[in-house]
């Protein structure tokens, strides 16, 4: 990590937040089936990021990936910044439960539906994905430098003491 970390402004997301800036600051987030995109402009140094927790829903409810991105991208453009100047990067989308299920992936995991959705609404204002950590079985720890554009993923492996908490409660869920 950089040594300068202690010198910035910290904003940490929860599912459904999502911030713009133009001033160095670390964005952080703990994702899992969530995505986390962010957004950044080397030419204006404006930057964004969210975490969007389900793929579609109603504009201004950024707990969706698609109201999220178009309301960073809206704001980022009303900011002088072309969305097509933008570089994007993707993170999250696990499929958390699989390890719950013996290992068979859901029919139609959530954090795959995000992960494309994310991409289509990119794709859609031709905005750049430079790269990914995307998919897999466990949660991501997400940091953005907002003033370089860096992003550091610390990828979270469960302990199997927290697989026992969490199976008789999915069972009296499923069974309830």
């Amino acid at each position: 990590m950089r040594p300068d970390l202690q010198d910035l402004p910290k904003v940490y997301l929860n599912p459904g937040d999502l911030h713009t800036t133009d001033r160095p600051k670390v964005i952080e987030t703990v994702l899992g089936s969530c995505v986390a995109v962010t957004l950044f402009s080397p030419a204006t140094g404006h930057a964004a990021m969210c975490h969007a927790m389900l793929p579609s829903g109603p504009k201004g409810q950024f707990r969706y990936v698609d109201a999220a991105i178009q309301h960073m991208i809206e704001d980022l453009r009303r900011k002088g910044v072309q969305p097509s100047r933008l570089i994007a990067k993707l993170f999250g989308g696990a499929d958390m439960f699989s390890a719950l299920r013996n290992a068979t992936p859901a029919r139609f995991p959530v954090g795959e539906s995000n992960m494309v959705r994310a991409r289509q609404i990119l794709e859609q204002h031709r905005i750049e994905v430079r790269s990914y950590d995307t998919g897999g079985l466990h949660g991501r720890k997400v940091v953005f430098f907002t003033d370089t554009g860096q992003v550091y993923v610390k990828r979270l492996q469960r302990r199997s003491e927290e697989m026992k908490l969490i199976l008789p409660y999915l069972d009296e869920v499923k069974n309830g």
